[in-house]
């Protein structure tokens, strides 16, 4: 009996040591997704390259393995990403999609800066680009204020495209806003609403029961639309494109004959966690 009693008591400490090394659900927040210098960026074909330093304040610039500059000190940079043309002269940084909320009015803080030959050309608030703050992902720590976009095969692609032959970045917020910038002068070219945002009637984040092309809401909050939430609920939502089930969504719709209509699949919208 007593072996039995020994075995089980090691399986248990065994069990209990597993558990404790292994990463827990809902622990994202733990990660303050800080870059520590030394942290390298390179240009699409890798001639350029930014190395963060300073305490996570500037970056120095090299190309072809020289050293040409050191951009001029900014707080936050190493909560982001540089962008970087292959002659190393723009250098475009871009705050982190899910990062770690500071003290004070994080919405007046830089999302975009634009560097030229290490001098700031311009730069652009959270608030700026946002427009619509609320349609942001809060956590208990963190703020997602970029969307993760994928298609029906789950392909992955960037928010952010820094297309160096250009001279543009372009970038898509969780807001459902579009922006394409001017890197050489960092003007901000086109600022537009989505194509999703733009084609609803309304669109709602809540709890949804259902599938299989029929939903309905259990509760929500509205981003676009004069109806109230209580005036969906109840109501039949119908779901051409088959790609939403029971749980937390965003919808978009269209009312058509007095019916709601989902008029986008779920994978070309951000569930707006922690909003409820």
């Amino acid at each position: 009996m007593k072996p039995s009693i020994q075995h089980a008591g090691v399986a248990l400490m065994a069990a209990l040591a597993l558990l404790c090394s292994s990463p827990l659900p809902g622990r994202a927040d733990a990660v303050a997704n800080i870059k520590a210098d030394g942290a390298v960026f390179k240009s699409a074909q890798g001639k350029a390259l930014a190395v963060l330093g300073g305490g996570g304040i500037s970056y120095t610039v090299k190309v072809n393995g020289q050293t040409i500059y050191a951009t001029m000190p900014e707080p936050r940079l190493n909560l982001g990403s540089a962008y970087l043309s292959e002659d190393g002269r723009l250098l475009v940084w871009v705050l982190a999609d899910h990062f770690l909320m500071g003290r004070g009015d994080h919405l007046k803080a830089p999302a975009v800066i634009f560097f030229k030959d290490g001098k700031r050309l311009k730069s652009y608030s959270l608030e700026e680009l946002l427009v619509r703050p609320k349609m942001v992902s809060y956590s208990a720590s963190h703020i997602q204020w970029l969307p993760s976009l994928h298609d029906e095969h789950w392909k992955f692609s960037s928010p952010v495209n820094f297309l160096a032959n250009e001279g543009k970045l372009l970038l898509e917020t969780t807001s459902m806003r579009k922006y394409a910038f001017d890197c050489t002068s960092g003007k901000m070219l086109t600022a537009e609403d989505n194509d999703v945002y733009r084609s609803a009637d309304i669109l709602v984040y809540g709890e949804l029961d259902g599938g299989d092309g029929k939903l309905s809401l259990k509760r929500g909050q509205f981003i676009k639309g004069d109806l109230s939430a209580d005036a969906l609920k109840g109501a039949v939502i119908m779901d051409p494109t088959g790609t939403f089930s029971s749980g937390y969504h965003t919808l978009a719709l269209k009312k058509v004959a007095g019916a709601y209509v989902v008029s986008a699949p779920e994978y070309n919208l951000s569930t707006i966690y922690n909003a409820l």
